[in-house]
């Protein structure tokens, strides 16, 4: 596999201070313990170390080990092809009825995710790496909002697409990027006789995710998710209704494959 150096002593400083800045957010976001913190000393150790040997190169895997849905009743069909991996899901969520003088919010949440991992394979170094995937919806949403007796009902969905990057049973990693909102609808209705509201949308919408500067111990195995969340809010009655899994409308969720940039092992 070809591997192109990304540069000199002076590349290989910025690569160092960028690291060090990302661990400098994440501690301050969501802390750390003292354990992480020594796993984070010893990959800079390791970049210094490397020094003009620091090299970039790229890993592609193009077939995720699982695809997953929650619930599992979602879950129409799927695929794992190399490089044609996707899934059909379709779902519908619902709420109210009744007299409700103080209703809150409902939330319900349909995901569906493909798995991969990677396996750092040195057995002394660690491996500090970029990852990068995308997601492909088509399909289509639904938001309905049903009349109240005091004031209309609301129904709302939002799409999301996130990337988790896990190390056994250790908490999920985070940075912003890891997470693009794509798309929703909402619909609010009126009073007692003033009829069903709705939003309805035709969607085909790509999204990108990644992970910058995430340190993988040596000889361990790291496993990512490519997930996409379908959010529903309901208040205090309504409904949402999601379709990737129509066959004439050849509708799918797909996830090409996720690529790993190794930046020093």
């Amino acid at each position: 596999m070809a591997r192109a150096s990304i540069g000199d002593k002076g590349e290989l400083e910025k690569l160092i201070a960028a690291t060090k800045e990302s661990y400098e957010r994440n501690i301050h976001a969501a802390g750390v313990a003292a354990n992480v913190l020594e796993d984070r000393r010893k990959v800079l150790e390791s970049i210094a170390k490397a020094g003009d040997q620091l090299n970039a190169y790229p890993v592609v895997m193009d077939t995720p080990y699982l695809i997953w849905a929650s619930p599992i009743g979602m879950l129409v069909d799927s695929r794992v092809e190399p490089g044609n991996n996707w899934a059909k899901v379709e779902g519908r969520r619902q709420h109210g009825g009744g007299i409700e003088p103080f209703p809150d919010w409902r939330y319900f949440y349909d995901t569906v995710s493909f798995h991969y991992f990677w396996d750092n394979p040195s057995a002394e170094n660690y491996a500090l790496v970029n990852v990068a995937s995308t997601l492909v919806t088509k399909g289509s949403v639904v938001a309905k909002g049903y009349p109240a007796i005091l004031n209309g009902g609301t129904g709302r969905l939002r799409a999301i697409t996130s990337l988790i990057l896990y190390q056994g049973a250790a908490h999920p990693a985070h940075q912003a990027a890891q997470e693009e909102v794509m798309y929703k609808v909402e619909a609010t209705a009126g009073g007692l006789g003033s009829g069903e509201k709705s939003d309805t949308k035709g969607v085909f919408y790509e999204a990108s995710v990644e992970y910058k500067i995430f340190p993988i111990p040596p000889g361990t195995r790291t496993v990512f998710e490519v997930r996409l969340t379908l959010e529903s809010a309901i208040w205090p009655t309504g409904s949402t209704s999601f379709d990737f899994a129509s066959a004439a409308q050849d509708n799918y969720v797909k996830c090409p494959s996720l690529v790993i940039t190794v930046l020093a092992n």
